[in-house]
């Protein structure tokens, strides 16, 4: 697109709501709205020079209790003929997999997904707070991704997802904010909130390093406590780890040879600065690298960011910026 940013484009399908009907479709008409979506992106966005595209149709199923099973094969059926990426929500909360067992007894929205064909390994599925190991098993399975919106989910999903088991069922998990869903739309609140969202499922299991309790020993499910969401956990899976998560791991996400060059410039140490990123290491020394991290992830803002780069190409530079040369 003009502004050269990397997006996924497409219509939100729902062909029933009845909390609010207005914004319902009829099966067909959803259908066909998706389809020409898709059309209308590849045409516009059909990659530059022989590059992989910036902007990418995505099938959009809203969720199971506004989706009917016709319209989700249907959907399904799209995201194959046409080789696309899906996203939608799953196991959100505890009133969503009420109403997915009200209107589909006996099954759940991971099970209708799979018979739908909407599992894929271009699927990323945000939230999971609720899923079951055996959902897990059939996420894993079909090699779709969970998409950890943890500040949404402080807002509205009655739990924490704790990504510890998406990682024991080798699910692949990036970073998400439910648009909407929350106050923020940013990726640094979100490493934050995931941090802060896993120390809370921490207190609430009494895992607290160093102490030990009567029921240690008791405790079958023995990888609790062994890790944590660090701010490199976080960072990785604002990056590398979405990257993966939407299929797209051996284009971007890191530096390595032959990726596509997605990078911000980050300035530690900016004038207009109210936050102190710049401060020492402690004893007078200056801090690691990994210190500078965990400043950045606690601390950093959009100050910090000097340049954007999308693709290698100059997407964003920092006003006060733009009037510097650069000497090659």
């Amino acid at each position: 697109g003009e502004k050269k940013q990397r997006a996924f484009v497409g219509p939100v399908s729902m062909d029933r709501n009845p909390g609010v009907p207005v914004y319902g479709q009829a099966t067909e008409e959803s259908l066909r709205d998706a389809e020409r979506c898709i059309e209308i992106v590849r045409k516009s966005n059909p990659g530059d020079d022989g590059c992989f595209p910036l902007v990418l149709p995505v099938v959009t199923p809203r969720y199971v209790p506004t989706c009917s099973p016709a319209l989700l094969s249907g959907l399904g059926d799209l995201a194959k003929r046409y080789d696309l990426h899906v996203q939608s929500h799953v196991a959100e909360s505890l009133d969503v997999v009420q109403e997915v067992s009200r209107l589909h007894p006996g099954v759940t929205d991971v099970e209708l997904f799979a018979k739908s064909g909407i599992l894929t390994k271009k699927t990323i599925l945000a939230h999971g707070v609720h899923l079951t190991d055996d959902e897990m098993d059939v996420i894993a399975e079909h090699g779709s991704s969970i998409s950890h919106c943890p500040l949404s989910n402080f807002y509205f999903a009655h739990g924490n997802l704790d990504i510890r088991r998406l990682s024991d069922k080798k699910v692949g998990i990036g970073l998400g904010s439910d648009v909407a869903g929350g106050y923020s739309t940013s990726m640094m609140n979100a490493m934050r909130m995931a941090i802060i969202a896993h120390k809370a499922i921490r207190i609430e299991q009494q895992e607290f390093p160093g102490i030990t309790s009567e029921t240690d020993d008791n405790d079958d499910d023995h990888h609790r406590g062994s890790s944590q969401v660090s701010h490199a956990t976080a960072f990785w899976m604002a990056t590398l780890g979405g990257a993966e998560a939407i299929g797209l791991g051996d284009k971007i996400g890191s530096f390595s040879p032959g990726k596509m060059f997605d990078a911000l410039e980050i300035d530690l140490q900016a004038e207009d600065e109210i936050l102190p990123l710049a401060m020492g290491g402690g004893g007078g020394r200056s801090p690691s690298d990994w210190e500078q991290l965990e400043m950045f992830v606690n601390l950093g803002d959009s100050r910090h960011v000097r340049k954007v780069w999308v693709n290698g190409h100059l997407s964003h530079q920092r006003a006060e910026d733009s009037l510097c040369t650069i000497n090659l």
